[in-house]
């Protein structure tokens, strides 16, 4: 249900996607700029000094034709990381900088366009995006920096559950990585679970970044009924986007769909704070949602 009253209110102001989109844009630039400076060297030793993608490429022949390939590929790896474990362990801490300056500067759109949708879904009312980024800057800065701090511990915990996983299920070959992967999108919606209600607190209880995580949590972990699917619908969708279109459109269609992609977290958020507060809101075209009424009907 709460998927489809969110889907709705993303319909209902899709303007604000592509009202963020400049920014978006300007984010992905900045993150393709930064990011080929760290891939640039790990690429020259993965397909020059290496040749990892040669070796992978033999081992799915040999997989395709025997049963060994899943054990070929388990030593490539395994003596890649023996060789170049400094290269590696360097790169990986570069990428967690740039991975906590993009969670950074993403969150830092939360609260303006979790301020727009509640006074759209509460009041009718369009606010302008740069307005309100404007108005909210410092609760953005502060919520921002601490949402980042938090999510790239636990982001860290469930990549390295991944690669355990991975090793824990080696004998499985390439499925690993597929049941690997199924299980870090689960634990990655359950995480925005837990975020879920901090945002819509702040803007609708009008508190501070603090206390507004320390009395949205009880309503966070309610949430995990309404919320854990939609966010699992969006993580692999946004994958299912960047891995098929990415290349085909020269990166063109995820940077139209990341705008789209946060509005609708936002909007999934929303609809649950109202839904849980028992608050009537818009939800498409003056349509009103009355969850007290819901509830009178089912009685």
């Amino acid at each position: 249900m709460v998927l489809r009253k969110s889907l709705a209110v993303l319909a209902d102001n899709i303007g604000l996607a592509m009202k963020i989109l400049v920014y978006s844009a300007v984010l992905i630039l900045c993150c393709v700029l930064v990011m080929n400076s760290i891939v640039a060297p790990l690429y020259r030793v993965l397909m020059g000094d290496f040749a990892l993608l040669e070796q992978i490429r033999e081992s799915l022949s040999l997989w395709i034709e025997s049963e060994g390939g899943s054990q070929s590929l388990w030593a490539i790896l395994g003596s890649f990381y023996r060789e170049y474990s400094s290269q590696l362990l360097l790169s990986l801490v570069w990428f967690g900088l740039v991975y906590f300056a993009v969670s950074f500067f993403v969150n830092l759109t939360t609260i303006p366009i979790i301020k727009i949708l509640h006074n759209k879904m509460s009041q009718s009312y369009n606010e302008r995006f740069y307005f309100a980024l404007v108005s909210s800057l410092s609760t953005s800065l502060f919520y921002s920096l601490i949402h980042s701090l938090i999510a790239l511990v636990i982001d860290l915990i469930i990549g390295a559950f991944a690669v355990l996983l991975i090793v824990w299920l080696r004998p499985l070959g390439f499925f690993a990585f597929t049941l690997a992967f199924i299980v870090a999108l689960a634990l990655f919606a359950l995480r925005n679970c837990l975020f879920s209600q901090w945002a819509p607190t702040i803007i609708s209880e009008n508190k501070g970044v603090l206390k507004a995580f320390k009395d949205s949590f009880k309503n966070s972990i309610k949430s995990l009924k309404l919320c854990f699917v939609p966010y699992l619908v969006a993580g692999a969708t946004l994958f299912a986007v960047i891995t098929t279109t990415g290349f085909l459109t020269f990166g063109v269609m995820p940077v139209f769909f990341l705008p789209v992609f946060m509005v609708f977290l936002s909007c999934v958020s929303l609809t649950s704070y109202f839904t849980l507060n028992n608050k009537k809101f818009y939800i498409y075209k003056g349509k009103v949602d009355d969850p007290e009424e819901q509830i009178t009907d089912s009685e």
